[in-house]
């Protein structure tokens, strides 16, 4: 055997050895930083949020995916809010619906909605900036699903909600800028399954 012949087979027999190492996946990394998120809104996580569904994904029945973080600043960051000066104050601001930045519109929010009258209380932002009818979509059994009694206006004007998931059933539309809270009336309050957004944009 020649020498050429010998090292080639050498190289090869130490490929062959060499162990080969799992390599991290990007679905691997992701999923791990949604276990600081629950479904489940509770004392712990009472900041919840979602995206803005399209008018076409409302239509096809899509529903919406809401996660629960312990601040509020997680949970306008997993919509893509960070343009927030995150402070405590800001904050209950935001959940409370009173103080200072009352007022004050959050870019890339189109509307809060609250689980206690007055915008107080648990709150689920809604990310997005479609005032075209865009919106969100409860299925059965979701934790927020009949559970809606107040709202808070942000980047759309014009909010109207339904009994029934899919935009069916009686509804209630409210309206204006964010100056105020919204409660829902007697039909729509705790029975809230499917909301749009609609403009023009405050």
């Amino acid at each position: 055997m020649r020498l050429k012949q010998r090292a080639q087979i050498a190289v090869a027999v130490a490929v062959a050895a060499t162990p080969i190492l799992p390599v991290a996946s990007t679905a691997t990394a992701s999923a791990a930083k949604v276990t600081d998120a629950n479904d489940v809104p509770s004392d712990a996580t009472p900041y919840c949020s979602t995206v803005e569904l399209s008018a076409e994904q409302l239509k096809a029945g899509v529903t919406s995916d809401v996660k629960c973080f312990a601040t509020m600043a997680e949970s306008l960051a997993a919509i893509g809010v960070t343009d927030v000066a995150v402070s405590d104050g800001l904050n209950e601001d935001l959940r409370d619906g009173g103080g200072a930045q009352t007022n004050s519109i959050v870019t890339g929010l189109v509307g809060i909605h609250y689980q206690s009258y007055g915008s107080i209380g648990t709150s689920l932002a809604i990310g997005g900036d479609d005032c075209n009818g865009g919106g969100i979509n409860f299925a059965n059994g979701d934790p927020w699903n009949d559970t809606i009694r107040s709202t808070r206006h942000e980047g759309c004007s014009k909010i109207k909600y339904w009994v029934d998931v899919n935009q069916g059933g009686a509804y209630q539309v409210t309206t204006g800028g964010v100056a105020a809270p919204r409660d829902m009336n007697a039909t729509l309050a705790d029975n809230v399954s499917s909301i749009a957004y609609y403009g023009p944009a405050n």
